[in-house]
């Protein structure tokens, strides 16, 4: 959740709800994220230093929080990609391993 979390701010700013239907967006409905989950990782991101937060007017209804991605949170989202890159990689090469063998059975 976290990388997802940074990505979407790294975009730009917005609040918990916001960055929850981005999320669900960006995986065409492969991540579908707890509100709970969101908000409690976002605290965390904010006590780490990696997001701030400021309390904005909701439009027609109460105020939001809006999160807002620190120099810190960009360095971390870097390591996230090059991890989730790495581990992309891996899933890869187990898929293409799965394939071939499969391939090998329909054979037989």
């Amino acid at each position: 959740m976290e990388p997802a979390l940074l990505a979407v701010l790294a975009s730009g700013e917005a609040h918990g709800y916001g960055i929850a239907q981005a999320i669900e967006e960006l995986t065409d409905g492969g991540i579908c994220l707890d509100p709970g989950g969101v908000y409690r990782t976002l605290r965390r991101l904010e006590d780490d230093g990696c997001v701030i937060s400021d309390w904005v007017e909701g439009g027609s209804g109460p105020q939001r929080r809006q999160y807002t991605i620190t120099d810190e949170g960009l360095s971390l989202l870097s390591m996230w990609t090059e991890d989730l890159r790495a581990r992309a990689r891996s899933l890869d090469a187990i898929a293409d391993a799965a394939d071939t063998a499969l391939r090998g059975k329909e054979r037989d």
